[in-house]
């Protein structure tokens, strides 16, 4: 693992970071966006996201076309997912993949493989590519599918696992999409809670979803709707019964399970240029063998009034501004992280959050106390680009980001909702998904997928 000096950060006095940098010729503990997946996926039946190699970065995916899409695609539609990593170093790796189907709670369902695919169960990753003109070495490898080895029979959620040396065992990667039949209609609202406490500071996202396209015997019983928000499944909500039904329209406007914390925009960073230091960015320096981006610190917002800040509710996207090939010439580089927070929290920790650290909080992204300049800090490698971060904070004892308690929350916080909507007979082994939407606070705009 790369490793890293931990950087004492003093608002003001770059010389002293620089300084403290060039003396540092070994780090320790750089954060990789890695968790302790395996032992997770073995500790219940849930299948998450995860990275289970060190030396695997920078994993995303995406509808083909749109980077910055959700990984949902239609059933038979033509659509395309396209999954990208890279694997650091110069050396090959040897990867394969297939998939796994699940039920609406991300556990395994009953199919076999060959009941919710056509084509072979496992196919090998042979698209790559070596980086050049970096200081980093790497290849970067994609997979776009359905393809012509393998394409999906039914909707639902899946799971790609990503896995190395034709074992099955030895796993890579997971990543989560879903396959929808978009056979129901679904017709989100913003509307500002009732309860004055949750008044400017919360969202309650009513809606309703109608089923004349589809034949449902008993829509109480087996229509299920999951609501994420930024699709960050960490904050999302089942809706098992609907609070009324109006013939074949199910409508869902509890006045306490449809209130979400409306929180804050997401804090945003340029890292695109080596050459051009942006608004959020003190200092760059070059320290064999990556430039270190030294950030302004942040501070704490639960007490500041809504600013409306265009950002890309917590994803990323890979872009060198001196390059021609963003997915092999933009360079790995360590940024620092700081927040000013005049004690350290007693009874949490406090997390960088968002997709750049893969919506957890995990010993690899949590935030280190500076007792001398009363900041948390933290390092991190990031591949070139544009990132969305927050704070997270996480009580002891508990495993739930609260995404609130530094950054604070807001009626008037542009979110996107994605609506997953499923839906299971008496007669069905699965959970079938027959609709979904992303619907934008920001002037109720919604679209499928």
């Amino acid at each position: 693992m790369i490793l890293y000096h931990k950087l004492i950060f003093r608002q003001g006095l770059i010389v002293k970071i620089i300084l403290i940098l060039f003396s540092a010729f070994y780090f320790s503990n750089v954060a990789f966006s890695i968790t302790s997946g395996k032992e997770r996926m073995q500790g219940d039946s849930l299948i998450y996201d995860q990275v289970y190699k060190e030396n695997i970065q920078t994993v995303r995916l995406y509808r083909k076309g749109w980077e910055l899409s959700y990984p949902v695609i239609g059933l038979n539609s033509g659509e395309q997912l396209v999954l990208s990593f890279d694997r650091l170093g110069q050396d090959l790796g040897n990867y394969s993949y297939t998939f796994i189907h699940c039920d609406e709670n991300w556990q395994q369902s009953a199919l076999i493989a060959s009941e919710y695919i056509t084509g072979f169960e496992e196919n090998p990753v042979n698209d790559y590519k070596r980086s050049f003109n970096t200081y980093q070495p790497y290849v970067h490898y994609k997979i776009s599918f359905p393809n012509d080895q393998v394409s999906f029979n039914v909707s639902g959620n899946y799971v790609l696992y990503v896995y190395q040396d034709n074992d099955r065992q030895n796993p890579v990667l997971t990543r989560r999409f879903s396959v929808s039949e978009e056979s129901v209609m679904v017709n989100p609202q913003l509307v500002r809670p009732v309860n004055v406490n949750l008044f400017n500071t919360s969202q309650q996202i009513n809606f309703t979803i109608n089923l004349n396209l589809l034949d449902v015997q008993d829509p109480q019983q087996d229509i299920a709707a999951v609501v994420v928000q930024n699709n960050d499944w960490n904050h999302a909500r089942w809706f098992r019964q609907p609070s009324m039904t109006r013939g074949k329209i199910l409508e869902y406007d509890d006045l306490e399970k449809n209130i979400f914390p409306g929180g804050n925009e997401y804090r945003t960073l340029d890292i695109s240029s080596v050459k051009y230091q942006s608004e959020r960015v003190a200092a760059i320096r070059y320290l064999s063998p990556y430039y270190h981006f030294i950030l302004h610190p942040d501070k704490p917002r639960y007490n500041d009034r809504y600013f409306y800040n265009e950002d890309l509710n917590g994803k990323y996207l890979i872009k060198n501004r001196l390059g021609t090939e963003n997915d092999v010439d933009a360079d790995y580089v360590i940024v620092h992280f700081s927040l000013q927070y005049k004690v350290p929290e007693a009874d949490g920790d406090i997390y960088l959050y968002g997709a750049l650290t893969n919506w957890e909080c995990t010993p690899y992204n949590k935030l280190i106390y500076n007792f001398e300049d009363k900041t948390y800090g933290m390092d991190l490698l990031l591949k070139q680009g544009y990132y969305d971060y927050q704070y997270a904070f996480v009580k002891q004892g508990d495993s739930f980001p609260d995404l609130t308690w530094v950054e604070g929350s807001h009626f008037e916080t542009e979110n996107d909702y994605v609506f997953y909507i499923y839906y299971r007979s008496p007669f069905d082994r699965y959970d079938r998904l027959v609709g979904t939407r992303v619907f934008n606070t920001l002037g109720g705009k919604s679209r499928t997928r």
